[in-house]
């Protein structure tokens, strides 16, 4: 998985024999970043390793990763990831994963934010530096994509990085703030496909075209 934050600016454009008021989209990529390390996976194994630890102390058995243990008790980090993002707290059920045993899985939202506070904190860096570009200006939208923008804490990361600054506050400050209403499916595309072009080309011809986040 991979985090990646752009900034980008679309000037409208009238379309040649369009119905009047019609108009497409140049966009215009102020600043990109990624990070190769940061995103649902890594969420994954901060649940793995606190879990694992805990499975460890209590049936004296080590919970390895690549093992058939480890797999079992990946996937049930990943469902009790999924749930946190609903839920405030949640639990799973992990099937024979120590000497044939069903282990469950407990964890409340809370302690489930503190394990990612790492992670958080690089995303909020992340989305501070976009935020600091030169000739940004006050933003319109900001569009969160990916299975991991859904958990809560990943949401408020970014919004506190928007109520940091000055091109970001207005969108940050909104109580009825929703993430993505603001621009429809194919203006968040253009800028989406401008990221990955400009990625494809900074990586060479070997690259193939692609762009995900966390």
């Amino acid at each position: 998985s991979c985090a990646f934050v752009a900034a980008v600016r679309l000037h409208p454009l009238a379309k040649e024999g369009a119905k009047e008021g019609a108009a497409a989209w140049r966009a215009e990529l102020l600043y990109e970043e990624s990070d190769a390390f940061l995103g649902c996976d890594q969420m994954d194994d901060a649940l793995f390793d606190h879990f694992g630890a805990k499975v460890g102390a209590s049936h004296g058995t080590p919970i390895k990763p690549a093992s058939r243990a480890g797999w079992r008790l990946l996937d049930g980090c990943e469902r009790l990831r999924k749930l946190l993002s609903t839920l405030p707290e949640a639990a799973v059920s992990v099937e024979n994963l120590v000497d044939g045993c069903d282990v469950p899985l407990k964890l409340a939202r809370d302690d489930f934010v503190a394990l990612l506070a790492p992670l958080l904190a690089k995303l909020g860096a992340m989305t501070r530096r976009a935020l600091s570009t030169a000739g940004l200006e006050r933003l319109a939208s900001v569009e969160l994509a990916g299975g991991g923008t859904r958990i809560p804490a990943v949401q408020e990361a970014v919004t506190q990085a928007l109520l940091e600054s000055a091109a970001g506050a207005a969108v940050g400050g909104l109580e009825d703030r929703r993430f993505g209403a603001k621009l429809d499916d194919a203006s968040l595309a253009v800028g989406a496909a401008l990221v990955a072009k400009r990625a494809v080309d900074a990586a060479g011809p070997a690259a193939g075209a692609g762009a995900t986040t966390a």
